[in-house]
């Protein structure tokens, strides 16, 4: 069984704290003579689903591109619901 993890990444799409969303702006296009269409995408790291790397919230932690494309992929995964009190 598949569960979908992510979001659509629209202009409605909300990030984390008031940060920017989502948008993107034409690069090139054929219509004005470019050889090709292309986009620039402009999103913050927290917007939709996303991980936080250790060095996230650790000085000399672990970044996302340290980790090989195989150690994102979940078989079994688990939901552990944390009561936390501030």
């Amino acid at each position: 069984m598949n569960i979908w993890l992510s979001h659509i990444l629209d202009k409605a799409t909300l990030a984390y704290g008031g940060g920017s969303g989502f948008s993107s702006s034409s690069e090139k296009l054929m219509c004005n003579g470019d050889s090709c269409n292309t986009s620039q995408l402009h999103l913050s790291n927290h917007i939709g689903t996303h991980v936080d790397a250790p060095k996230h919230f650790v000085e000399h932690g672990e970044c996302v591109e340290s980790y090989k494309a195989d150690q994102w992929v979940f078989t079994c995964p688990l939901l552990i619901d944390v009561n936390l009190e501030p």
